[in-house]
């Protein structure tokens, strides 16, 4: 079996956090134990790309640059020539983050002139009929090594928004380590709300067939368990017509309402009846239909009818084929964050701005 050359190393796990099927514009996240297996895989995807004339952006630290270009070597691939081609570009991580990060945040302005830039050129000089794109970014696993959870997230946004714009795959990369203990469940949820799939490094490249699908299941349970733990973060799936068909922990915590009471509701039970009445519901998911993914902030509603400002990433999933199967949705409480920034007004108006 032939491996597409923009899909994830068939030696990684992919657990399809959202169900997207790789294909240009999506954006796979990758965590793995070792460099090695980090560049087999990526050897593969961009290898791949190369190999049926189209082109690749590489942002990535110096030791797995030279060791993605000798391993695509290895696969007989003429790295000069593309380079000189202008279908191979490599950036410097550190260097290129030092560009666009303006006062500890990525700015948007610069990620898309110095980013965008180089996906536009570089797939410019694409020899396919139908000219794409793969590019791998390591920039975001640098600002989390230093603990800029916020930044990181940010700078991932900024991908998937320029991905709106000029289609190109991506994958991106973490460092297990990075997520070990409970405390990183949190951001490793925040993570995945920014992808469309998954890809987790088992460590072993030698699974037959057999032992890869028992270690996927085991992988996928261990995912299901962690998402299940989480508290602070809604994580549910609908079907094609917005009907819950599953709920975690976080949920129930959030919303209110149990397991038993909500599968099979429509999620317009969470808005109020003004947004109902707009349509609110339906055209949220029309849009995520089309764009692949909505995030929006506004009241939702409790089992008991109380109200809570929320923060909604909603996800549309599709099959290999391409056909739509349903959403994944996220949801925070961003009640607390209002309350605090009214209540800052409000002082702020009293005191002329003087603390």
């Amino acid at each position: 079996m032939t491996t597409s050359a923009l899909s994830p190393d068939p030696k990684y796990l992919l657990l399809q956090w959202q169900q997207g099927s790789p294909s240009q514009g999506d954006h796979v996240a990758y965590f793995y134990r070792q460099s090695d297996s980090l560049l087999e895989a990526l050897s593969i995807f961009i290898g791949g790309a190369l190999g049926a004339g189209n082109a690749a952006l590489v942002i990535a630290t110096k030791m797995h640059r030279e060791g993605l270009q000798h391993r695509l070597t290895a696969r007989g691939l003429d790295i000069p020539k593309a380079t000189n081609e202008g279908r191979y570009l490599e950036l410097d991580a550190a260097e290129l983050l030092s560009k666009i990060m303006v006062e500890g945040m990525p700015d948007s302005g610069r990620f898309q002139v110095i980013v965008g830039g180089a996906i536009v050129r570089t797939k410019a000089r694409a020899k396919a009929a139908r000219p794409e794109i793969a590019a791998f970014g390591e920039m975001v696993s640098l600002l989390w090594t230093e603990g800029k959870v916020e930044a990181a997230i940010r700078l991932e946004q900024l991908w998937n928004e320029l991905a709106t714009k000029l289609a190109f795959s991506l994958r991106c990369a973490y460092p297990v380590s990075h997520f070990n203990g409970e405390k990183n469940s949190q951001p490793l949820m925040r993570v995945c709300a920014e992808h469309s799939a998954i890809v987790l490094d088992e460590g072993d490249a030698s699974f037959t067939s057999g032992e890869a699908k028992i270690a996927l299941r085991r992988s996928e349970e261990r995912f299901r368990l962690l998402v299940d733990a989480v508290q602070d973060y809604a994580i549910f799936m609908l079907d094609v017509q917005g009907y819950v068909s599953s709920w975690n922990t976080g949920a129930e915590r959030i919303k209110g309402y149990g397991v038993s009471e909500i599968i099979g509701k429509h999620f317009s039970i969470f808005y109020p009846e003004e947004d109902i009445r707009a349509g609110k519901p339906q055209r949220e998911l029309e849009i995520a239909v089309k764009e692949g993914r909505l995030e929006d902030e506004g009241w939702r509603l409790r089992k008991d009818g109380s109200r809570f400002w929320a923060n909604v990433i909603i996800t549309a999933i599709r099959n290999d084929a391409g056909r739509l199967v349903g959403f994944g949705k996220v949801t925070r409480d961003f009640t607390e964050k209002v309350k605090t920034n009214e209540a800052l007004k409000i002082r702020m108006h009293y005191t002329g701005g003087r603390e």
